[in-house]
């Protein structure tokens, strides 16, 4: 599991970076993940899911009215010492606090 909370209001551009210990798969539509804002912002705020700070993998989608929309079409893997990145876009003086989890399953370890 990844969690994290942003407190108050996050700067604009602010990119949240995960490094995993381990590899983990991260399922399509990020099954059995939980986002929540305290207060919505104005305008619809999408957060992009970069693996390794390039890849784009999906985004995660804050409407005014508080309502999660998640587009990740399909699971792929981050390998250990691989980082996935919560790219947040321009700052939205109506938001405030994020926090999520999202799950993972982790892949089984293969010895030579």
């Amino acid at each position: 599991k990844i969690s994290a909370c942003l407190p108050g209001n996050p700067p604009a551009l602010f990119k949240l970076v995960w490094t995993a210990s381990e590899s983990v798969t991260i399922p399509a539509q990020l099954s059995g993940s939980y986002f929540k804002v305290t207060t919505p912002p104005a305008a619809t705020f999408v957060i992009t899911l970069l693996k390794n700070g390039i890849t784009n993998m999906g985004t995660v989608s804050i409407s005014p009215g508080g309502v999660v929309t998640i587009s990740v079409t399909s699971s792929f893997t981050i390998a250990a010492n691989e980082t996935l990145v919560f790219a947040l876009p321009a700052r939205d003086t109506a938001l405030d606090t994020i926090s999520f989890t999202v799950v993972g399953n982790r892949n089984p370890i293969t010895v030579a």
